[in-house]
């Protein structure tokens, strides 16, 4: 996920594939079940460790289409809102057909990486895109910064 410019790569092969319209964590404090939090998307290497095999799946903080689990609770879901900025609790969101679409290339165990975007540039100081990403986190099907 690039966290910065709010789109996801999917990278196969070594190869961006596609780039998605994102919405992540807007860094707003928040309150869930009595406890207060920060709506920061978690940055670091991770993998798809469970997937809901429904539609929606109803949640504290509202409903996820079809989310991809990542680290805890934070997850790879569509959503019927996904502005062009960070807005989400955490989670990074796409949309809903987006989703649809991504569904059949998402698999448990597929790594996530959320870097920083100290990590995306290259030496002269430039975006590096999937070059810079190979570099920063390895050859991972899915990338972004922060």
């Amino acid at each position: 996920m690039n966290l910065a410019k709010q789109v996801i790569y999917y990278v196969s092969g070594g190869t961006i594939q596609r780039i998605i319209d994102a919405s992540t964590g807007s860094g707003a404090w928040y309150y869930s079940q009595g406890r207060q939090a920060r709506a920061i998307t978690p940055t670091g290497r991770y993998r798809i460790y469970w997937r809901y095999p429904g539609g929606w799946q109803p949640g504290p903080l509202g409903s996820m289409y079809r989310p991809n689990y990542f680290h805890g609770g934070y997850a790879v879901h569509g959503m019927t809102s996904v502005p062009a900025y960070p807005a989400s609790h955490g989670c990074v969101r796409m949309t809903v057909p987006a989703m649809d679409r991504m569904w059949s290339s998402l698999r448990t165990g597929m790594p996530v990486a959320n870097t920083a975007p100290d990590r995306w540039r290259t030496a002269s100081g430039g975006q590096g895109g999937a070059q810079a990403c190979h570099r920063a986190c390895g050859p991972l099907p899915m990338y972004g910064r922060r």
